[in-house]
């Protein structure tokens, strides 16, 4: 076990979406770190949620990307006053502007990476998204600091819009790129294998992302991803303008509303499900 802090270990929390990939992870960080007063609520079990949003006074969302606004407005209401929660979803701007005026503290945190295997984030970025003072509530602060030393990471603080500018970029731009070469590979005929074993060493980079994005990603998630520019703000710096439009060309040549169906043809075509 990691080292046990009285902090973590003393205060009541509720992991929402506990189940999932990050929010399994994030559980168990805070389990290895002796806390006592875990709850875990996953989307099955929703309807439980303010009553154990009362019970505590500290609520992480870890829930997909559609799904957070939502559960952001439920715990507004439902988690005391003096209380902190916690979106460790990508995209910002929508739960931002949810808890606007929440009187809880909020943090926005996105650890760009996967869930890592280990007990912290290690070199990882942890993006912190804030555009103002925080916190509010004095109380929270012990466990602001404990919470963010067990996540590890590289901390990296910008602003909600620069956030989702830059994951635009990083994300659904390449998301969008890996879809057409994905399709490119499913017409030419050859096999994944084939292309592997002929790939240089910059083309096997993208047969990675290519493999991990198709072979585990979430065809969901990725048609939300295309929707995304039609959300974020419009931005006054040039150079800001500039980046935007340059993501945006990899997107203009299908519709958002389909991207998902392209996504699981993909998908089945060069990761068919393994027969047991």
């Amino acid at each position: 076990m990691s080292e046990i802090s009285p902090v973590l270990r003393d205060t009541p929390v509720l992991v929402i979406g506990n189940e999932g990939r990050f929010g399994s992870w994030i559980y168990r960080l805070l389990q290895r770190h002796g806390a006592e007063k875990l709850q875990g609520c996953d989307l099955h079990n929703a309807d439980e949620l303010e009553a154990l949003a009362a019970e505590s006074r500290i609520a992480i969302i870890a829930v997909s990307l559609p799904e957070a606004p939502k559960i952001a407005r439920r715990l507004a209401a439902a988690l005391p006053e003096t209380g902190l929660i916690v979106d460790v979803s990508s995209f910002k701007v929508d739960v931002a502007a949810t808890l606007g005026n929440a009187s809880q503290d909020i943090l926005l945190i996105h650890p760009m990476c996967a869930p890592p295997i280990g007990d912290s984030l290690g070199d990882a970025p942890l993006v912190i998204a804030r555009d103002d003072t925080w916190p509010k509530h004095a109380s929270n602060v012990p466990w602001l600091d404990e919470f963010l030393r067990a996540l590890g990471g590289r901390q990296v603080f910008k602003s909600v819009g620069d956030h989702d500018l830059a994951c635009h970029i990083l994300q659904t731009a390449t998301h969008a790129a890996l879809l057409g070469l994905a399709e490119q590979i499913v017409d030419s005929g050859l096999t994944f294998r084939e292309l592997r074993e002929m790939a240089p060493p910059v083309g096997a980079l993208v047969l990675d992302a290519i493999e991990l994005h198709f072979g585990r990603g979430s065809p969901d998630v990725f048609a939300w991803l295309q929707k995304v520019p039609e959300k974020l703000p419009i931005f006054e710096n040039p150079t800001a303008q500039l980046m935007l439009s340059v993501a945006r060309t990899a997107q203009e040549a299908w519709n958002p509303s389909v991207s998902s169906l392209r996504w699981q043809k993909v998908a089945r075509k060069l990761f068919p499900p393994q027969l047991d």
